[in-house]
């Protein structure tokens, strides 16, 4: 007789009802916790939080703006970073971002609906992913909700680029997983699809995600019997072809040199106890709980897979600290964002924590509701743990009403007709670039406060020129830099050296004696939100030009040119810094524009030519001074060299005296003396710290035709200062790293004895120009072709204030000219008469090359897809093969 069934467990039998209804109620629920949470964002005016979000909303903007206009999109946005082209940021989000505002119109409605619906669909995709892998309604709910509110996920509410990435994680580990346990090889066209559209959004995270699928599947593989090993070389054949696909984006920012600027490693990690690694983990993933359940889940469970994917998010959580806490562990990314391992840790940890539930058959009501409240339960303390740490109940826009001051500033900058750029001056900006960007109608140097970008070194030696109380060198490249506006924010102001000077104070007193004058102060009385809204503004009056005459008759090749610069600032010598550290990227037609050429770790190409290059110079009649201080050499050298003198490795850890060997009036002006300096550090306190080195490393040089001086202690064979002959002059050869103990330790001795260096008494090359005898007239200026008239008297320099790039390509008169890159800048070589300059952004050898490369990858998935059937059945038939012949 059949056992009759009560009336709940005849409703848990009708699967047809349950199934989809609860599929429902789930994604309702979570869709609705998304709302509630996100309500004040989606209905209130103002921006969303977070500097990130608004810098992406400015370039979705700017290229949306120029799409209406022309049709075409632009390959350059002139406000940001004097020039910033789009192809070296993720493009992704710019793309979604700016689809979204060209239907809507308002850039911050469309920021107000990607932040919710984001986050809806970090639910959508783990719900998605635990429901494809078998697994109970309830328990895809669980999971899609650890994973949504995961702290370190939900918080790239302020970080769209590694949001956009993060939202492809669930579907390229569902492909995974098919390729390791029903091979068809339309899934690895799949894998290599998603692999570039997290590339495409965010780069690092894209190949972190590699890492941790790669890691995956080979442990996966090695614990689970029924997959063979072999497999997971082909989610490593996908995850290669999908970074082929994005090869048209990612080829070029390498092999192009975009010019990235990044944290110091010691100023990265952070020395802490074990507690405070404990306190940072429970951070990162909601609560200590929820760190160790996973533990239980794979235990409990046994299953290959999952053990699998917790070991790989153990070890993305070593990896994090590891970067953060110095443990040891070394990334070719230490540079960058340590914290993207930890995305990583969060997926894996979610897919786990979403399996609490035990996913046995439930046949009553009563255990059905049972585990409904305990999930619950789960999500409650869940959200409360999470929001101790990450505050998303507390969300809220950004309105003019809370930065008052800001829109002040605002104001006062749009008053001012002049097309010059704006310099915010120092990092923190407070909310300064969201104002630039979008509330203004002005160019900003900084763009925004990271530095991808080909002029974002630049903006960080400028920082450091400003702590080392070089203002001279600052105020030279804003007029490189077309800069005719300075905000000045309570960190500059406020900010002061270890000898008490105030070196924020220091600049703008050098601004204001270079014609800046006081325009804008925010007023006492208004309400700040954060001490950074307290702004100065300082305008100078001037004409906006963006097409200079580079007029400096000193050149220094090499990665150092930016210290010996600012090193001479003080005594008014301008000197040009070259863009290539290669001395034989520089012709002699162009080195013949300078009196002085300065070699400051450099490098060649080719020896023989470099040599030949220096050579010639100096029988032009040209004053080459060479450091071999990290010099770029071959592998294959012990000690750099260079003309015939080779450099020496030597180190002192405490004050030295020199010989001088060097007769008549040079004698007095070489130091006699040599101590150890310390150097400044910007420790983001507003306070700069000094820091006293203990050792100072330089070179000897041997091989040198007359010394000049030496070490006391020294054979005669080594030298610190002397010259070595070529036919037609001599070279100056200068060790012991003169030029950054100058730059550290201000020294009047030094600097007098390093600008007499560089002086050239004898130079019988073009003379210092006055400007009267060039006439420059900006004709056009787009971000595809820009046009000039020039009229010079003379063969000139002429300086473009645009950001650097082998994409724009020069024609005077019609005919191609070479563009030379000078301080991130671009200079070009005109000769006498009127002629027609014209710049023109087009593609390289290399972008071609890239886009070539993403094209043939593309159409290679496309057959592997419409194939896939074909390849799938000889496959099977080679495995029945295999183990028909092993028995």
């Amino acid at each position: 007789m059949p056992e009759r069934k009560t009336f709940s467990q005849k409703l848990m039998s009708l699967q047809g009802l349950w199934g989809p209804l609860g599929v429902g109620l789930a994604i309702i629920v979570a869709l609705t916790i998304v709302l509630v949470v996100f309500w004040r964002i989606i209905t209130e005016e103002g921006t969303v939080p977070g500097a990130d979000p608004t810098s992406f909303a400015h370039t979705a903007k700017v290229i949306v703006d120029y799409f209406k206009q022309t049709g075409r999109f632009a390959p350059i946005d002139f406000t940001w970073y004097a020039g910033f082209e789009h192809m070296q940021a993720p493009p992704l989000i710019n793309y979604i971002l700016g689809g979204i505002y060209y239907f809507t119109n308002d850039i911050w409605v469309a920021l107000r609906i990607f932040q919710p619906v984001a986050e809806g669909l970090f639910f959508l995709g783990m719900f998605w992913l635990l429901k494809k892998d078998g697994y109970p309604t309830i328990n895809a709910f669980l999971g899609g909700i650890f994973f949504a509110f995961m702290p370190t996920i939900f918080n790239t509410y302020g970080s769209y680029t590694k949001m956009v990435a993060i939202l492809f994680l669930p579907l390229a580990f569902y492909v995974t997983n098919r390729i390791l346990t029903k091979f068809e090889i339309k899934n690895i066209a799949y894998l290599a699809v998603l692999e570039a559209l997290i590339i495409y959004a965010h780069p690092m995270t894209g190949v972190v995600f590699s890492v941790f699928l790669v890691g995956y599947s080979t442990i996966y593989a090695i614990l689970a019997k029924e997959i063979q090993t072999r497999r997971f070389l082909f989610v490593v054949f996908g995850l290669f072809l999908g970074i082929l696909l994005a090869g048209q984006y990612i080829i070029p920012f390498f092999l192009e040199k975009v010019g990235r600027t990044a944290i110091a490693a010691e100023e990265a990690t952070v020395h802490v106890g074990f507690l405070r690694m404990l306190a940072d983990f429970r951070t990162q993933i909601g609560g200590t709980i929820f760190a160790l359940l996973p533990l239980y889940v794979i235990w409990r469970e046994k299953k290959p897979k999952l053990t699998a994917l917790y070991l790989m998010g153990l070890f993305c959580a070593l990896a994090f600290f590891g970067y953060y806490y110095g443990l040891g562990f070394f990334f070719p990314f230490s540079l960058s964002y340590g914290y993207i391992w930890f995305f990583m840790t969060g997926f894996a940890f979610a897919y786990l924590l979403g399996l609490l539930i035990p996913w046995t058959r439930v046949k009553d009501l009563a255990s059905y509701l049972l585990r409904v409240e305990i999930a619950v339960c789960l999500v409650i303390f869940y959200l409360y743990s999470a929001n101790f740490f990450i505050h998303f109940t507390q969300l809220i826009n950004y309105k003019n009403e809370q930065f008052p001051a800001n829109f002040e500033l605002a104001r006062a900058l749009n008053q001012i007709p002049n097309d010059g750029r704006v310099f915010p001056s120092h990092y923190p900006f407070g909310m300064t670039n969201w104002i630039l960007g979008t509330a203004t109608n002005k160019a900003n140097i900084e763009g925004h406060y990271f530095g991808i970008s080909r002029i974002g070194k630049t903006i960080a030696i400028m920082a450091d020129a400003i702590h080392n109380s070089y203002p001279d060198y600052v105020v030279s490249k804003l007029e490189h830099l077309n800069a005719r506006f300075v905000i000045a924010n309570p960190v500059l102001l406020d900010m002061e050296n270890y000898y008490g000077t105030k070196v924020g104070e220091e600049l703008i007193k050098k601004l204001e004696e270079n014609d800046y004058k006081l325009v804008f102060a925010t007023r006492k009385y208004m309400f700040y939100e954060s001490d950074l809204d307290i702004y100065r503004l300082y305008y100078q009056n001037r004409p906006s030009t963006y097409i200079m005459p580079a007029d400096e008759q000193v050149l220094v090749v090499g990665k150092y040119a930016p210290t010996l610069a600012a090193a001479v600032s003080p005594a008014k010598l301008k000197v040009l810094e070259g863009g290539s550290p290669y001395l034989d990227d520089y012709d002699q037609e162009f080195l013949r524009h300078f009196k002085t050429v300065v070699l400051y770790g450099f490098s060649y190409r080719d020896k023989a030519k470099a040599e030949a290059i220096a050579r010639n110079y100096v029988q032009g009649g040209g004053n080459l001074v060479i450091e071999l201080f990290n010099m770029g050499t071959s592998p294959l050298a012990d000690n750099p060299s260079f003309l015939g003198v080779e450099g020496v490795r030597q180190k002192i850890s405490q004050k030295a005296k020199l010989e001088i060997l060097a007769d008549g009036p040079l004698k007095e002006k070489i130091p006699q003396s040599f101590d150890l300096p310390g150097e400044m550090y910007d420790i983001r306190s507003g306070a700069l710290e000094y820091r006293q080195l203990n050792e100072w490393n330089f070179l000897e040089y041997v091989g040198l035709d007359e010394s000049l001086a030496k070490l006391p202690n020294d054979e005669n064979m080594f030298s610190i200062l002397g010259y070595k002959n070529v036919k037609g002059g001599k070279v100056t050869f200068a060790g012991m790293n003169f030029f950054y103990h100058l730059y550290l330790s201000h020294d009047q001795k030094e600097l007098a004895f390093v600008s007499n260096l560089l002086d050239n008494q004898g130079w019988t090359g073009p003379s210092p120009l006055d400007n009267s005898k060039i006439e420059l007239k900006q004709e056009k200026w787009t971000p595809e072709y820009l046009k000039f008239k020039v009229k010079t008297a003379d063969e000139r320099l002429v300086r473009i204030s645009l950001a650097y790039s082998p994409h724009w390509q020069g024609y005077l008169d019609g005919q191609p000219i070479k563009v030379r890159n000078m301080a991130d800048l671009m200079v070009v070589q005109v000769p006498p008469g009127e002629h027609v300059l014209e710049m023109k952004y087009q593609p390289t050898t290399v972008s071609r090359l890239a886009l070539g490369v993403t094209i043939l990858t593309g159409l290679l998935l496309l057959f592997l897809i419409f194939s896939s059937r074909y390849f799938y059945f000889r496959f099977k038939r080679s495995e029945k093969i295999g183990t028909v012949n092993d028995h």
